[in-house]
């Protein structure tokens, strides 16, 4: 039964463009070894996006994903061990980002260039692990021909397409491509651009679509307009930031910027990937920081996150006197002069550009919120947290953080929701003590869905820490929630 259902799987996938790609980039670096071993290829119940190589002791490999682009990226990194060393090593592979794209306004230039070129691109964004490609067209025309083949071109490497609409469209002719182009993943309205003919076209397609609202702001009646057939979207996950890139492209050379383009999308999805071939590890370190610090800059844009404050924000605390451990514009703009200082005279002329990305979104941070950073106040000397493994559904959990010394927090603050993508993030705030204890009320303890959780420890001069911290740790904790038992064994 294993045996058949491996096989069957792996019949299946041969048709299925991702993985067919990959495919025929891992057979192409075992032929180039001249090496001739037999590998299991299967989807996985592991979560999308993640990938597992497990070599086997005779040769060959099992390499598993968690979804079909998942299971891409394991077979491209399978094939680039492979031309680098002739042999498998085990590896497992999980995004830390959970939204890695590029945002491509179609030039007259962009209009003509050859499928060819395209194809060569999106490859190389798959290759990358960007999973989303943002375009923006300045016009609709029949009979949509660049629309439908890039964004089946697309679908083909794993990246969700987003359509982004910039200029007046009637609701019929947005809506009768949406229908030709199933692999249209989501619609963006652009800055100026109306929303109702989007949101009716979006409603008549036959299919569910996402509405992007990255770009633009959405007014309440749009938002109230949003039905069962339209899905949210933002990129504004927690840490690392989620991005979208504006990419420098080359129509006559599509992995032009090779260097620049692996740095954004592969840092962004394993933040411990090693350095390319010939880059000193301190140029190395200083790229990474300046992608970080790029990707929360657009979150602070875009009005912040559980991490991120954004202008406004910032604005209200300093008016109100509160005290937060967000990064604010300010914080985020003094990362990213000292991650471009350290970059702007290098050899290498990605890593130059890479700067010059870094000095622009460090000067709008200022322009947007005119405030110094917080004055960094010493940390306590420590605080300490146990984690319970696990708690029922559907009863109050307590949880409970150590100080030593209290005297230094003016209080903590409890965020929490549920693993729901659509569950929105609740915060508990209690005065500072050695031992501070929070309930979170059974009612938000419900369902299917574990539950996720932080710290905001704050000091009266105005900033504060989180625990865990972001910058060292995964930002978040986790406690399984045990569904009540309903229904038959």
């Amino acid at each position: 039964m294993r045996l058949f259902s491996s096989l069957f799987i792996f019949a299946t996938l041969l048709s299925a463009g991702p993985a067919d790609f990959a495919l025929a980039e891992l057979n192409s670096a075992m032929a180039e070894r001249r090496i001739r071993a037999k590998n299991l290829v299967e989807l996985s119940l592991d979560p999308p996006e993640t990938f597992r190589i497990e070599p086997y002791r005779i040769g060959g490999a099992h390499i598993t994903g968690g979804d079909l682009r998942g299971l891409m990226y394991g077979l491209l990194e399978a094939a680039a061990q492979m031309r680098a060393t002739g042999r498998f090593e085990k590896v497992a592979g999980s995004p830390a980002t959970s939204l890695r794209g590029v945002r491509i306004v179609v030039d007259a230039q962009l209009e003509k260039a050859p499928e060819d070129f395209w194809v060569n691109y999106f490859q190389m964004l798959a290759h990358n692990r960007f999973n989303r490609v943002h375009v923006v067209f300045p016009r609709l025309e029949k009979p949509y021909g660049l629309p439908q083949f890039l964004s089946h071109t697309a679908a083909e490497y794993g990246v969700d397409f987003t359509l982004g609409v910039s200029g007046a469209v009637a609701p019929e002719d947005l809506a009768h491509l949406l229908m030709l182009s199933p692999a249209i993943r989501g619609v963006a309205p652009e800055p100026g651009a109306a929303h109702d003919p989007v949101l009716s076209a979006m409603r008549v397609a036959g299919r569910r679509v996402t509405l992007d609202l990255d770009t633009a702001s959405a007014h309440p009646k749009m938002l109230d307009d949003l039905s069962g057939h339209i899905s949210l979207l933002r990129a504004n996950s927690a840490w690392p930031p989620s991005f979208e890139w504006a990419p420098v492209i080359n129509v006559t050379d599509p992995d032009a910027h090779a260097l620049l383009y692996g740095l954004v999308g592969k840092f962004s999805y394993d933040p411990k990937a090693k350095p390319p071939k010939d880059l000193d590890a301190a140029e190395y370190n200083a790229a990474r920081e300046a992608v970080l610090w790029i990707g929360a800059a657009q979150q602070s844009t875009l009005g912040g996150s559980d991490y991120v404050a954004s202008p406004a924000e910032t604005a209200r605390n300093r008016a109100d006197h509160a005290a937060s451990a967000k990064f604010t514009p300010a914080d985020i703009a003094e990362r990213l002069y000292t991650a471009a200082g350290r970059l702007v005279n290098s050899a290498f002329p990605d890593l130059r550009l890479l700067a010059g990305t870094a000095r622009d979104a460090a000067d709008r941070q200022i322009a947007a919120a005119n405030f110094p950073p917080a004055a960094n106040a010493p940390p306590p000397s420590a605080w300490s947290h146990a984690p319970p493994p696990s708690t029922p559904s559907e009863q109050p959990l307590v949880l409970a953080l150590h100080i030593a010394e209290p005297k230094s927090v003016s209080a903590v603050r409890l965020h929490y929701r549920p693993l729901d993508p659509a569950a929105m993030t609740k915060a508990i705030e209690m005065p500072a003590a050695a031992d501070v204890t929070f309930t979170i009320p059974a009612a938000d303890i419900a369902g299917n869905w574990d539950l996720l959780y932080f710290f905001e420890i704050l000091h009266a001069d105005g900033n504060g820490w989180f625990e865990p911290d972001p910058l060292t740790a995964t930002p978040y904790r986790t406690v399984h929630v045990i569904a009540p038992h309903t229904g038959r064994n």
